[in-house]
């Protein structure tokens, strides 16, 4: 039963919707959410159902009696029932999802007919395999009481929001929940929001993308142009994006929502950035030697201070002394980095890779090995670094070569004789 097919839409969540509105005790609610994942997950796949539970009550049963035995402090035999979970439910993972590969993969099966052993996958039994070894390893740590409520277990472990697709959740963070199933208009208000958002980027977009993206790359090369070649490349990468675009968007909205119960969230500051672009980016101006280090670094208030967009580099130097600022610390320290927030002019920006550095200062970048230079380029109007400007301007040439010089010196002399703070 998908989440974008009408029987879910406007029959299943409906209905299990009213229904645990209407009913006020929690015993029956969580009653309800086990007894509508069951229904969920056996109307797609009725077949492996009882494996299901199978898990489910043995995750049940193999936490208690691995809190049991540490209590009387036989931890042999918790260990022993902790290897024997993980072993046991990784081999069904590996039976359903590599056991038939692997058959038809050697030599002398090389003809055997792979309807003969194909094995049906059950669905999300990688989400609950990986879901119930955590939540016996929390409970063999001591991080997890074992729950005795097997509703609440099988409510975790199977809840059809996610047995399909995940995420991969923490028994500790829903924990909570079963025993205060509360309604919140707010909430529901938020849930209908995100349903609609993530139907429509799923649904109108991407499913439509698929179509045009598909009837490309299925044609024949000799009956299709460039220009439909391109059309079809395009709608691939927005149907994938599109695709995965909701999923993201939850998983940030969920990171925010939980964090801003927490006491510590006004008076945080959130850094969101990257180590490097993507490995196999999509434009040209991504592959260059430049281009492979763009990536954005964003400042994060609750309370809104920090607001617009700063056209000046910055790099993950520069992440310490903007928060030394933002916290109004002013005591001597030392960094390479700048406060980019507090501080005006051109920030100057350094990395190294493969040999080769490279200085950002203005609108310029110097690239040079430990021997010499091998080009001056501006890299806002010369994104592939095709122009090189080495000679062009002498004063451009000086300040780049000086910059690069005291910075190289900086550094190594501070890292060799251990001077990386203030004495």
């Amino acid at each position: 039963m998908p989440f974008a097919s009408i029987h879910f839409l406007f029959l299943f969540l409906p209905f299990v919707f009213i229904l645990y509105y209407l009913v006020r005790n929690k015993w029956y609610r969580n009653s309800i959410l086990l007894a509508a994942s069951l229904v969920f997950y056996g109307w797609a796949d009725l077949t492996h159902l009882p494996l299901l539970l199978i898990l489910v009550f043995t995750y049940y049963v193999a936490a208690i009696l691995c809190e049991n035995a540490l209590k009387i402090d036989h931890h042999r035999k918790a260990r022993f029932l902790l290897i024997g979970v993980i072993t046991i439910n990784l081999l069904v993972l590996f039976i359903y999802k590599y056991f038939a590969t692997i058959i038809i993969s050697f030599p002398f099966q090389s003809n055997l007919d792979p309807s003969l052993v194909k094995i049906v996958l059950p669905l999300g039994i990688s989400y609950l395999t990986l879901t119930g070894i955590s939540y016996v390893v929390d409970v063999y740590k001591g991080v997890e009481a074992a729950q005795r409520n097997i509703l609440h277990i099988g409510s975790y472990l199977i809840m059809f929001p996610k047995v399909m697709q995940g995420p991969i959740t923490r028994f500790k963070i829903v924990k909570n929940d079963f025993d205060h199933l509360e309604f919140s208009s707010s909430d529901v208000y938020l849930g209908i929001k995100r349903l609609i958002v993530g139907l429509t980027k799923k649904v109108i977009i991407a499913d439509k993308l698929a179509v045009a993206a598909n009837a490309a790359f299925n044609a024949h090369p000799d009956q299709i142009g460039m220009d439909v070649a391109w059309f079809g490349l395009i709608a691939f990468t927005l149907q994938i994006y599109f695709d995965f675009a909701g999923y993201t968007d939850m998983a940030v909205r969920r990171f925010f929502e939980s964090a801003s119960r927490q006491p510590w969230f006004n008076n945080t500051i959130f850094v969101i950035t990257a180590d490097h672009c993507q490995s196999q980016p999509q434009r040209d101006v991504y592959l260059s030697s430049t281009g492979s280090f763009e990536v954005p670094v964003i400042f994060y208030t609750p309370d809104g201070s920090l607001k617009g967009k700063d056209p000046r580099l910055v790099q993950q130097i520069d992440i310490m002394p903007v928060l030394l600022g933002q916290l109004k610390y002013n005591k001597p320290y030392f960094a390479f980095g700048n406060d980019v927030l507090h501080e005006k002019g051109n920030n100057c920006v350094v990395n190294y890779i493969n040999g080769t550095y490279q200085l950002f200062y203005g609108d310029h970048v110097l690239i040079a090995d430990d021997k010499e230079t091998k080009g001056i380029y501006n890299f806002k109007t010369d994104r592939l670094l095709k122009n090189d400007l080495e000679g062009k301007d002498g004063a451009v040439d000086d300040t780049l070569k000086l910059k690069m010089k005291a910075f190289i010196q900086q550094y190594n002399n501070r890292m060799l004789e251990n001077r990386i703070s203030l004495q």
